[in-house]
């Protein structure tokens, strides 16, 4: 691999973490709209220091999370085929642009 590859990987992989850093705190300010999310926010917090602080020896440990109502109404519209209503949905929900809701979606 040449120098020119490395740079380009590298560029990539930052471009991808600050999206993925972007969503986070996107996630975070809607669960922190529900009083019922709050312990779930905490904990997000927690691993996002702990990741900050020493990303090598992070071992997350499992954690069950409730789907909120509106996750379950877009599984069943995936389910049921509409993809189109699903994307509307995750917008909806998160306030995220065409491209992340489809995105999004397309990871389910």
């Amino acid at each position: 691999m040449d120098e020119q590859e490395i740079v380009r990987r590298i560029t990539s992989l930052e471009a991808r973490m600050y999206r993925i850093e972007r969503l986070t705190q996107q996630l975070l300010m809607t669960m922190t709209s529900s009083q019922t999310h709050i312990d779930q926010v905490r904990h997000v917090q927690d691993i996002l220091r702990e990741l900050r602080n020493d990303p090598d020896n992070f071992h997350m440990e499992p954690i069950s999370l409730q789907e909120r109502p509106e996750m379950v109404a877009i599984r069943q519209a995936l389910l049921a085929g509409n993809k189109i209503q699903a994307i509307k949905l995750y917008r909806q929900l998160y306030g995220v642009s065409l491209k992340d809701a489809t995105d999004a979606i397309n990871s389910m």
